[in-house]
């Protein structure tokens, strides 16, 4: 495993932190599972394709290898963030060409997405990470701002706009150290692991991208072994 300096100590890469064989066999799962064999040829571009529990339903070897993985993931979080976490939540992601997200971060007090706005059930995340399984397409960088959201944000979100705080969020949250960015090339094998709060997309990718995004919190009542 090699660390990559990101310049932020929000945002953490590792390159080679699985080896190809691993990385083909997860994405050999992934085109021959009955969700993707089912939507393939008639999905519109920019889809989508989420695999959530059917990693583990379908293919035990997948699923012992993601677990094994996750567990690591874990010790590396306890060394450079200094954070105790537990899986909240694993994916994988099939990206058809054209698909992108736009920004957002992955933990936020209220749901940004919402009208009116609600609590948000992903609160509690703490760190996010993005393997990427394959790197035989063009684009689909991640792009993550250097600075998460703090409590004077949120302040500031209330004080701006309290009536929609899904706008206010929305347009503040583009401010977030907009002039400081990094850019995470995919690389097969590779893992990007940085703070839930701050705001980050992915680009528009020109071939199928595939990844596998996990969420951990702090809180072990939320860890996604229980809900397996």
């Amino acid at each position: 495993m090699n660390i990559v300096d990101t310049g932020s100590k929000f945002i953490l890469r590792i390159d080679n932190a699985l080896d190809d064989k691993i990385c083909d066999e997860i994405r050999s799962f992934a085109e021959n599972s009955p969700t993707f064999l089912n939507c393939v040829g008639n999905m519109p571009e920019s889809k989508i394709l989420s695999f959530g529990s059917e990693i583990y339903t379908f293919n035990n070897k997948i699923s012992r290898t993601i677990s094994a993985y996750k567990f690591m993931l874990s010790q590396i979080i306890y060394k450079y963030f200094d954070k105790i976490v537990y899986p909240d939540s694993t994916e994988m992601m099939y990206f058809f060409p054209g698909a992108n997200l736009g920004w957002h971060p992955d933990s936020h007090p209220f749901d940004v997405d919402s009208t009116p706005p609600i609590p948000n059930t992903q609160y509690h995340r703490t760190i996010s990470t993005v393997f990427y399984i394959n790197d035989d397409y063009g684009g689909g960088e991640t792009v993550i701002r250097t600075e998460p959201w703090t409590d004077d944000f949120i302040r500031k979100v209330k004080q701006t706009n309290p009536k929609n705080l899904n706008e206010a969020a929305y347009n503040l949250g583009h401010e977030i150290s907009i002039d400081s960015e990094y850019v995470s090339k995919p690389k097969k094998g590779s893992v990007i692991i940085f703070d839930s709060r701050c705001y980050h997309k992915a680009n528009p990718n020109w071939g199928n991208r595939i990844t596998l995004p996990t969420w951990f919190g702090e809180d072990p009542r939320v860890c996604e072994f229980f809900k397996n």
